[in-house]
Formats: C-alpha cells, sequence, structure tokens
C-alpha cells in the first residue's frame, strides 16, 4: 500500500490543520512543499518494490488536510493541532483498509489440526 498525501495539493500555510497549536509554529510553503515531495519519493519506493516482486499495488484514497471532503463522514486525517498530526482517525483507518481490502481476491482458510497429525 502506498502513502498518503497528508496535504490536499495547493495546499497553503493559511489552513487550518497546517497551523500549529498554540505557540508552535505551522507549516510554511517550503515545509508544505518538502512534505508532497518526500511523500512523492516513498510512494516510488514502494511501487517499485511491489513492481519487483509482482505484487499489486493500493492506493488509497482519503480526504487530505486542507482538501474538501465528498461524502460528508467527516474527516479522515488529524490536523497539526491535534495529538497524532498527519495520522488517520477512525474513518482514514476504514478508508485504508478498503484500500487493501478491494484488492484481495480470497481469504484463506485456515484448517485446524487435528491431534496426532
Amino acid at each position: 500500500m502506498t502513502s498518503y498525501d497528508a496535504l490536499a495539493p495547493g495546499a497553503d500555510a493559511e489552513c487550518p490543520d497546517a497551523r500549529g497549536p498554540g505557540c508552535v509554529p505551522g507549516l510554511d510553503p517550503q515545509k508544505i512543499a518538502l512534505l508532497a515531495q518526500r511523500s512523492a519519493r516513498l510512494n516510488a519506493v514502494l511501487e517499485a518494490g511491489a513492481q519487483q516482486y509482482g505484487f499489486t499495488v493500493a492506493r488509497p484514497r482519503i480526504t487530505s488536510l486542507c482538501g474538501t471532503g465528498t461524502d460528508g463522514l467527516g474527516r479522515d486525517l488529524q490536523g497539526l493541532a491535534d495529538p497524532d498530526p498527519f495520522h488517520p482517525i477512525g474513518i482514514g483507518s476504514l478508508r485504508l483498509a478498503a484500500s487493501v481490502a478491494r484488492l484481495v481476491d480470497r481469504v484463506p482458510t485456515v484448517r485446524p489440526v487435528e491431534a496426532g497429525s
């Protein structure tokens, strides 16, 4: 599974989720660009590794911070002022899992081992 973009493309430092709590500085345009660049490089490595070993790549579709949600279920990630910035909340975690579940063809069945076998 690839990573997700914490901030929406074109996000700016004025977005409430890019501001730090209290007297902690938030993200400036350079830091926002750096996060986007690192996410793209991480995803390139993950996709190259999956391709090398024949794995299908799940690409989660979650609403990035400073972006607009479309389904009314709420935000997917915690902002900079939240306890765990950039980490998914409940609905975001479900969306991540769903991106992988869609690619699973079947669930292997585990048979119990009989005594003496």
